[in-house]
């Protein structure tokens, strides 16, 4: 079609040229609005990931993964909090391994010495998944690290 024949076309219907002439000022403007709301879910994100490494810092693993797990539902623009929570949540899945490790342990320590028979079958697979569990987010959090600097 001839240049002239569209610009004709677009300036005899005002309707056409103000949809034309508007799409790349609302373009323009809600990719600024989009700006302030990554703003606003960065400043909760932190919040929340505070909250989790708080309660990460007091052995309440549970607590922490739910945090977490808010802030990426709730708060899916705050990508720096969220490359944060993945190593947090690798931390605490390391944490939380390590800790069910050692409670086996004391619970295998308490049973030597007492009347009642330990399940050794049932001890040795718990052990070892555990352990199993614990080596995997130690090295998964290495291989995080590297990746997040």
């Amino acid at each position: 079609m001839n240049k002239s024949l569209v610009r004709f076309r677009v300036m005899n219907h005002p309707a056409r040229f103000c949809a034309l002439a508007c799409v790349p000022v609302f373009m323009l403007l809600s990719s600024c609005g989009g700006g302030d709301q990554r703003e606003i879910d960065e400043v909760n994100g932190a919040r929340l990931l505070a909250d989790a490494r708080m309660s990460y810092s007091h052995h309440c693993y549970d607590m922490a993964r739910d945090t977490i797990m808010s802030l990426r539902r709730n708060y899916p623009l705050a990508l720096d909090s969220r490359k944060k929570a993945i190593l947090l949540l690798d931390s605490i899945e390391m944490s939380a391994a390590e800790d069910s490790l050692k409670e086996l342990e004391r619970s295998s320590m308490a049973y030597a010495g007492s009347t009642i028979p330990l399940d050794s079958a049932f001890y040795a697979n718990e052990h070892e998944r555990l352990s199993v569990k614990a080596k995997f987010y130690r090295r998964k959090l290495q291989e995080d690290l590297k990746k997040h600097r």
